[in-house]
């Protein structure tokens, strides 16, 4: 009865070296992938219902937008109406202009210069 105790404990050591309890079984990971899939169909069914242009995806805000609303959790509660367009929308201006202050601070040191790439009658009406 020993040699079996001993291979099985044998036997438990080499598979929690090769098989670590932090690995997660195929059922976990194929419920997390069916998880994350949930997720992703939720956010496209939000973004076809208000009409968000596809390429609202490629915005440099869009991945940390997500990164926030999932570091605070599940019950997270987003944004009213209200505060969207009230002291949301002043913040966010209030930072667009601390922005251009920093930039116009430079405009001082370096001086400023518009640059384009081509014209256009397009371009030109959009200065």
């Amino acid at each position: 009865m020993q040699g079996i105790s001993a291979n099985r404990k044998k036997d438990d050591f080499i598979r929690s070296m090769n098989y670590p309890k932090f690995t997660p079984s195929i059922k976990s990971a194929m419920a997390s992938k069916e998880k994350e899939h949930n997720a992703r169909k939720v956010m496209a069914r939000w973004w076809y219902d208000v009409n968000v242009p596809f390429n609202g995806a490629k915005s440099y805000y869009y991945q940390p937008m997500i990164d926030a609303i999932t570091s605070m959790g599940p019950g997270f509660k987003g944004p009213s109406y209200h505060d969207l367009r009230g002291p949301l929308l002043k913040d966010v201006v209030h930072d667009v202009h601390e922005y251009l202050f920093e930039i116009k601070a430079d405009w001082k040191l370096y001086g400023c210069s518009i640059m384009a790439d081509g014209w256009s009658i397009e371009g030109m009406y959009q200065l």
